[in-house]
């Protein structure tokens, strides 16, 4: 009842429908280890847990190697309110470290505040709603920059002086990538399909929490 249920829900059948696969679902099993004996309905359930184990192992394939896992986490994501992401992204940067290195002030600090707030501007309001963007510089050398949940974006000192000083086009070529990861809350997708993987594997191993969530963070 509760993997019918669950199975509706997660299909968008509702809660009627849901309740009726997972009815459905109960009176299979039922007919199928009815009048077996113990030895033959052991036997019934290795071989259920093997169909499941390897229907898993198909559906996460296909989740991989097919456009339908973006789908489905586009779909999930589409649900969660954006202040989520805001949320998330201020514990992702405590977590990372990136405030604690901040340069405040900066020859390059006010430069990418202020292309940043321009390319902001520029977005339909529909794209800037419940996000809080901010921009800032992290005295790292590496060449890299960071978008996080929600709207904050780090660039790292090492790229602002590459090349003996980036260009105003490219940074703002660099900003309007890291906007582009925000704005399609594309760390969201990528982190709701690892959850959806773990859950699978916990269905599977008996784990019903799963791990083996990352963080991916547009870069």
């Amino acid at each position: 009842l509760g993997l019918g249920l669950g199975l509706g829900l997660r299909l968008g059948l509702g809660w009627g429908l849901g309740l009726g696969l997972g009815l459905g679902l109960g009176l299979a099993m039922a007919a199928i280890f009815d009048g077996l004996n113990e030895k033959d309905a052991a036997r019934e359930r290795k071989k259920i847990k093997l169909y499941l184990l390897l229907g898993v192992v198909a559906f996460v394939a296909l989740f991989y190697a097919t456009p339908m896992g973006g789908a489905i986490a586009g779909i999930i994501v589409d649900q969660i309110p954006r202040k989520h992401d805001v949320e998330l992204g201020r514990k992702a940067a405590m977590e990372l470290g990136l405030d604690r290195n901040v340069i405040n002030m900066s020859q390059y600090s006010a430069r990418v505040e202020q292309q940043g707030e321009r390319l902001v501007a520029s977005l339909p309001a529909s794209y800037r709603k419940d996000m809080d963007f901010t921009f800032a510089v992290v005295n790292d050398a590496s060449v890299n920059a960071v978008a996080l949940p929600g709207g904050k974006i780090y660039v790292n000192r090492g790229l602002l002086a590459m090349d003996g000083g980036i260009s105003t086009a490219e940074l703002a070529g660099v900003l309007a990538h890291e906007i582009g990861h925000v704005v399609k809350r594309h760390s969201m997708k990528a982190l709701v399909k690892e959850r959806i993987l773990s859950l699978l594997i916990g269905f599977v191993s008996g784990d019903a929490d799963g791990d083996g969530e990352r963080e991916a963070f547009g870069e």
